[in-house]
């Protein structure tokens, strides 16, 4: 039977670095009839870059009129969450009691900062929305028009990855250290 502190000595690492690399990956969009207008991903909101879809498509091509698309504001959970995936990454190299553990906390609070993104940016959407749909000519195209603003499969991917993170440091924490060898 194998260990689960052998496991994650193999694992950790390669599961930590998908979850940094799921920060490339679309968090967050608006979609409408299944249209993906706007796709916003981790790293967009840590860095504030351009979002991507169909809007920046329409930017880049020249003769489509005024389109403009402005950066994304940069997202303090963002930068918290990518910050301590990197920092995991990092940790997944060691193998220590103290850096097992130190991984396993740092998936949770990670975790932690992706649920109040998520909180934020799902907020900010449905506020824009709001905001942008009003007047008695965008209620009638809105009975026609299906409208999706919200999380997208990186951000799921992202938490997902998280969690996997800390069960399998906190399983082999749970393991017993091998006594030394006599």
């Amino acid at each position: 039977m194998a260990s689960k502190r052998n496991l994650w000595n193999k694992a950790g690492r390669i599961v930590t670095g998908v979850v940094v690399l799921c920060f490339f990956l679309p968090f967050f969009g608006v979609s409408c009839n299944g249209m993906e207008i706007v796709t916003v991903s981790g790293a967009d909101m840590v860095g504030g870059c351009k979002p991507g879809g169909m809007i920046s498509e329409m930017e880049a091509q020249e003769g489509m009129g005024s389109v403009e698309v402005h950066d994304v504001d940069r997202e303090p959970w963002a930068i918290v969450a990518m910050g301590l995936a990197l920092v995991g990454f990092g940790v997944a190299w060691l193998r220590s009691r103290p850096a097992l553990f130190g991984s396993f906390v740092l998936a949770i609070a990670a975790l932690a900062a992706m649920i109040a993104l998520y909180v934020e940016a799902k907020g900010d959407l449905d506020e824009g929305l709001k905001s942008a749909g009003g007047g008695e000519m965008s209620r009638s195209i809105e009975k026609d028009v299906e409208i999706d603003a919200g999380s997208r499969w990186g951000f799921w991917l992202t938490c997902l990855g998280f969690v996997g993170i800390a069960v399998l440091a906190g399983r082999a924490l749970g393991e017993k250290d091998p006594p030394p060898p006599a």
